[in-house]
């Protein structure tokens, strides 16, 4: 029982660290007893959660330009280049969030 409330509370931390952290995703939850429900719709938060990792991305890269050319800042170039990719591949795996049901 000690284990499930821990592991509650940490859970209801770090959701609270990310709303502290970007209070434009607008997290909505309840909690009662054991239970933690989100009120914003999966929908919502997969989008407004990609707009914000974006935004971090291009904010990295506007970071890295103020550095002069090296070989870790272009490391981190790249790296940052694939985790777009990488974050375009997750949205298109979603697909079924963008197209009507046939």
């Amino acid at each position: 029982m000690y284990n499930e409330q821990s592991m509650k509370n940490n859970f209801i931390r770090i959701v609270k660290d990310v709303e502290k952290d970007f209070p434009e995703l607008d997290i909505k939850m309840k909690v009662y007893k054991e239970r933690v429900t989100f009120l914003n719709s999966p929908a919502e938060l997969y989008h407004k959660s990609i707009s914000v990792i974006l935004n971090l991305l291009n904010q990295i890269e506007l970071s890295l330009n103020l550095f002069p050319n090296s070989p870790v800042v272009e490391e981190l170039e790249n790296n940052s280049l694939k985790l777009k990719k990488a974050l375009i591949m997750l949205i298109l795996s979603r697909k079924d969030m963008f197209s009507k049901p046939e």
